[in-house]
């Protein structure tokens, strides 16, 4: 018995979206409630921590990124004018999310090298070289692609 899968195949790529939706689905639904205990133990809604700040921004970032990414691939309602509309949304908040990761790691490792101001301007310095690079990358010289003007990709 001969089996035909070849993993770069568009349906590969779609079965792979679908279960990545459905894993970050069922982990946001099993950590509510830690979430939950986590905005409870604030001191208030006014002084929020900062720890909590970048929780909110990368927990609802990267599911607002991987909503609108594959809304992008699997809706068929795109033109050519709505596609120079929509398609940088999906890599501009790929960068995002990108950056507030690196926010998180940055004040982790300065933390762990007890605040040592030397160590805090390299890592800054390092996080706008980064950053910068990152945006630079993502967005110059991105061209959106409307195929049959059913599928709509970005090159």
């Amino acid at each position: 018995m001969e089996r035909n899968l070849v993993l770069g195949s568009s349906t590969s790529e779609k079965y792979f979206r679908i279960v990545s939706v459905s894993i970050a689905f069922y982990d946001y639904i099993i950590t509510l409630p830690a979430e939950w205990r986590f905005y409870r133990n604030q001191s208030s809604i006014s002084r929020i921590s900062l720890s909590c700040v970048l929780f909110i921004l990368i927990r609802y970032i990267s599911a607002l990124v991987m909503i609108l990414s594959n809304y992008g691939y699997f809706a068929t309602g795109f033109t050519q004018q709505t596609c120079q509309y929509y398609y940088l949304v999906a890599p501009a908040l790929k960068v995002l999310q990108s950056m507030i990761s690196q926010v998180i790691l940055g004040v982790r490792t300065f933390n762990i090298a007890k605040r040592d101001k030397r160590i805090g301007f390299a890592l800054s310095l390092l996080y706008l070289v980064c950053t910068l690079s990152e945006w630079f990358t993502n967005l110059y010289h991105r061209i959106p692609v409307v195929i049959n003007v059913r599928q709509f990709s970005s090159q």
